[in-house]
């Protein structure tokens, strides 16, 4: 009879003596009883009787140490698990959050979670049929093939893009008719940082509070509701704003825009991030940035349609900025919530069927509900005992744009971390606008401008250093990645990634 050999983290079956050592984790620890019928469960499959044989349950003190991850190696939590192993592990996450009329397909979808490439092997009463099958190899051929559900959430989250551009450029038109009739139109220093203030202040309230409500309002109200309530305060602001007679009015009315711009720049790329299969949420993702541009031309052109319009051009100007609001406070609520955020509440029935509009097919919603599952149980071994502060050194805050924001930090904190990078970036965003006019005057265009270049040149310098690539793994997943450290990652970009890119640019083809 050959040996039995079964090495991984979970099991160990080894010769001499038929000795088996099952290795459970302290934070995970397993039932003995269950531990024994897999023995014997084991043993029974090469043709022995299990009940002559020692078990003994051990500490596993091989932990991952995601904090110190050296080979960036991403790893399966459910890789090497036996399978009687892993159908105990899934009948008792259906038992203990009420999924049980799912317990075979969730087996199934944990099987493939296990084996993403050899699904076609699985046999027996698990085997996957023909329209499971074609479905997992549609992820591959024909990535865009999703659900109308998932384009509908990136239409909204597009609009929501749309809003936020349109925002940012309301106030350009009226630039050049409400300081001379609020009294500010002067060139003394008081006045151009007083019309700096007024254009500054959505950026302000955004940085200072906007961004960091976003967590509340996320952890009761949901990632719509708080689209919602954002795109309200979107909505009424501008509309108010445009009924203004003072400076000091509309410098209020902007600081309450300023709310709902942090919150919803917060949540949006969050949410469409959450939705999104791994393959193609890059791309979907990034529809933030594609319609926060489209969002500004809209605006100028707003602001171009109503110039001539007698005494009333700026107020229209400022005002126009609600028509994309409408849609999407309309809009949000046709669309799936979050499963990671109901997962993240413990409402997996909820998660389950918001996958369900998600996926093409029941497997796949399966699969991903498991898969989530069992990575975020892993990333609460990570950061369960952590401070924000402690938090916040591992994936950093840096230059980064609002797609990689938004997928970078872990379910735990995803919300304060998202409103960290939002905030950081309208901060200095509001300094810009402060400081613009003024800069213009001392430094000139062309100082100011060249000015602004040289940052980009220092922001250059620090992404290609501190940035690790994201695309293709899923949200979970990238705590394998955040785990190389930084040193490491560095000294790999400037001996192997260096070299490679100096070429494509600077030597001759």
């Amino acid at each position: 009879m050959p040996e039995p050999k079964y090495i991984d983290q979970h099991v160990n079956f080894v010769q001499p003596e038929w000795y088996v050592v099952f290795h459970a984790r302290k934070e995970n620890r397993v039932n003995p009883q269950l531990l024994m019928e897999v023995v014997r469960s084991r043993l029974r499959t090469i043709g022995k009787d299990g009940s002559d044989y020692a078990v003994e349950v051990e500490a596993d003190q091989h932990n991952i140490n995601l904090n110190s991850n050296l080979d960036a190696k991403i790893q399966n939590p459910l890789s090497g698990i036996p399978a009687t192993l892993l159908y105990h592990q899934v009948e008792d996450f259906a038992t203990k959050h009420q999924l049980l009329e799912i317990i075979p397909l969730l087996i199934k979808g944990a099987l493939v979670a296990q084996d993403p490439t050899n699904y076609e092997d699985i046999k027996g009463e698990n085997a996957l049929n023909d329209e499971e099958i074609e479905c997992l190899r549609d992820e591959v051929l024909h990535k865009w093939k999703q659900p109308w559900a998932l384009y509908a959430t990136i239409i909204a989250c597009s609009i929501g893009a749309a809003v936020q551009g349109w925002d940012q450029t309301g106030s350009n038109g009226a630039n050049l008719s409400f300081p001379n009739l609020f009294g500010i139109g002067g060139k003394s220093t008081r006045d151009t940082m007083l019309v700096g203030l007024c254009n500054a202040a959505p950026y302000i309230s955004s940085a200072f509070i906007g961004c960091w409500i976003s967590d509340p309002l996320n952890n009761y109200f949901g990632r719509r509701g708080t689209i919602f309530i954002s795109g309200n305060f979107c909505l009424w602001s501008v509309i108010g704003s445009a009924f203004t007679t003072t400076w000091e009015e509309l410098f209020i009315c902007r600081l309450i825009l300023g709310l709902g711009m942090g919150a919803k720049a917060s949540t949006v790329p969050v949410y469409a991030a959450e939705n999104s299969p791994a393959a193609i949420r890059g791309a979907l993702v990034m529809s933030w940035q594609v319609w926060n541009a489209f969002g500004i031309f809209l605006g100028f052109c707003a602001n171009l349609i109503v110039a001539n319009v007698p005494k009333i051009a700026w107020r229209l100007q400022l005002g126009s900025a609600f028509i994309p609001a409408v849609p999407l406070c309309i809009l949000i609520f046709y669309c799936p919530e979050s499963p990671r955020w109901y997962m993240k509440k413990s409402r997996y029935p909820e998660a389950y069927q918001s996958l369900l509009k998600l996926r093409n097919n029941p497997i796949q919603a399966a699969r991903d509900l498991y898969y989530i599952h069992s990575q975020l149980e892993l990333e609460a071994e990570i950061v369960g005992n952590h401070t924000y502060l402690t938090r916040f050194t591992h994936p950093g805050a840096g230059p980064v744009p609002f797609t990689y924001s938004a997928e970078v930090f872990p379910l735990s904190h995803r919300e304060v971390g998202m409103g960290w990078a939002v905030a950081t970036n309208l901060f200095w965003a509001a300094v810009l606008g402060i400081t613009l006019p003024r800069m213009l005057d001392v430094f000139t265009v062309a100082g100011t401008f060249g000015f602004y270049a040289g940052l980009n040149v220092i922001s250059l310098c620090m992404i290609f250093l501190w940035v690790p690539e994201t695309k293709q793994r899923t949200l979970e997943e990238l705590n394998f990645v955040f785990a190389v450290p930084t040193r490491t990652h560095m000294h790999y970009q400037l001996t192997k990634a260096l070299p490679c890119v100096i070429p494509l640019f600077f030597v001759p083809q």
